[in-house]
């Protein structure tokens, strides 16, 4: 079968328009909350954007759809959302909405917009369109409406006082955006840390996903990210300035769906060198990608961050109840002579230096097949251990001021 033609949808009258213009003329602090859908739309969005002069929140599936060092990206907001991100998100008083879904990670749980007064809401999506309360429905492809927005905006003009807080506005969110940038500067500096579980000094997570990130731009390859600890940390490390160097899990907790996303690389018409960060709980959910990756032929590399645990659920027992439980069973594995096992797959070690790990990410990219490399890092009690959380969720003892939270919203 062929692939349908695809039928651009967009809102057929100009009233849905105007009264979204209507609303970027009351409001000075917008925010547009930039999900998966944007990916194909980079340039409109970054037009839209500074035309009427709002920060952009990305959704995790969204990295890249404005440059990392645009003065409007505020990076990742939501549950696991930056610093920068998350006070765009909770401050503004107009939400745009663009190809983003509502779930927990997206919106903390619902409690995302704490100031937001009304949305404006593009989406292809209807129900999507319809999540909000008091919403003007843009519903239809997103580039299109852009474009219409854009040539509806030039006839109209911002009243001053409406400007002067917009720039007031995005001064207050670059503040953020630089208390971000400075902390994550702190915690992607080479650190290493005793680890109790590996009796050493081991690297430290955001360090080691900082250095593969490195790489991974130096041989321009597409970094994959798995669901958990890896994910939420490597989101919130990455500087990409295209959404096609970057994919994630959106938000589903497909644990394995990096490792299994590389056998795409197979079957690419052009293909590019894919990297997949995971972590040792997510890639002992489907280590099947050793056996496909030799059949169809994979040419990728995996990387396991592995911190003995299923860090991410350690991390919200720990935050939670101040004891984590059940999330590793002290069992060390030998990924390396784990991948050597399969004809054609060949293991690396990272080692416990970062040059170590320099050298082993060299080796493996030569490889002409897939490759794996192995590295040991920190979990435990010290701040650098991740780059932490600053939304909302709602799970275990925070359901009750979550919720107090939702009912007191407008939107």
């Amino acid at each position: 079968p062929k692939r349908l033609p695809k039928r651009v949808v967009a809102p057929a009258d100009d009233n849905c328009f105007i009264d979204a213009i209507a609303l970027l003329k009351k409001h000075g602090k917008v925010v547009i909350k930039a999900g998966g859908g944007t990916r194909h739309q980079p340039d409109l969005l970054k037009s839209f954007a500074e035309s009427i002069n709002a920060p952009v929140a990305l959704s995790p599936g969204s990295v890249g759809v404005l440059p990392d060092r645009h003065p409007l990206n505020m990076h990742v907001s939501g549950s696991k959302g930056t610093i920068s991100g998350n006070y765009a998100m909770e401050n503004a008083e107009l939400v745009i909405v663009m190809g983003a879904r509502a779930v927990c990670q997206s919106d903390c749980s619902g409690t995302g917009y704490l100031n937001a007064k009304a949305v404006i809401n593009i989406n292809g999506d209807i129900e999507s369109a319809a999540h909000y309360n008091n919403t003007v429905m843009l519903c239809g492809d997103i580039g299109v409406i852009i474009v219409r927005l854009l040539e509806v905006f030039k006839n109209h003009r911002r009243p001053e006082e409406i400007e002067q807080q917009a720039e007031g506005w995005v001064s207050s969110c670059c503040k953020r955006k630089s208390m971000w940038q400075e902390l994550k500067s702190v915690r992607c500096s080479e650190h290493m840390l005793y680890d109790v579980a590996w009796k050493q000094h081991v690297l430290t997570q955001p360090s080691a996903i900082k250095t593969a990130d490195r790489f991974t731009k130096k041989i321009n390859g597409i970094r994959i990210f798995d669901a958990g600890d890896v994910q939420a940390n490597g989101f919130q490390i990455i500087e990409v300035d295209h959404p096609d160097q970057s994919i994630t899990e959106s938000g589903s907790s497909y644990m394995g769906f990096a490792v299994s996303s590389l056998l795409s690389n197979a079957i690419a018409d052009e293909p590019r060198y894919m990297v997949a960060f995971t972590g040792d709980g997510s890639f002992m959910m489907n280590p099947q990608i050793l056996v496909d990756a030799v059949v169809h032929g994979v040419k990728a590399m995996i990387i396991i961050f592995d911190n003995r645990r299923m860090a991410a659920i350690s991390s919200l027992q720990t935050d939670q109840y101040n004891k984590d439980f059940a999330t590793n069973d002290g069992t060390q594995i030998d990924y390396v002579a784990m991948a050597n096992a399969f004809t054609g797959v060949r293991g690396f070690f990272g080692g416990f230096t970062f040059q170590a790990l320099e050298a082993a990410l060299e080796e493996a990219h030569n490889h002409k097949g897939l490759s794996v490399v192995h590295v040991p890092v920190y979990w435990g009690d010290d701040p650098l251990r991740d780059m932490g959380a600053y939304g909302r969720w709602n799970v275990g003892p925070w359901c009750e001021d979550v919720e107090r939270l939702y009912t007191e919203q407008t939107i």
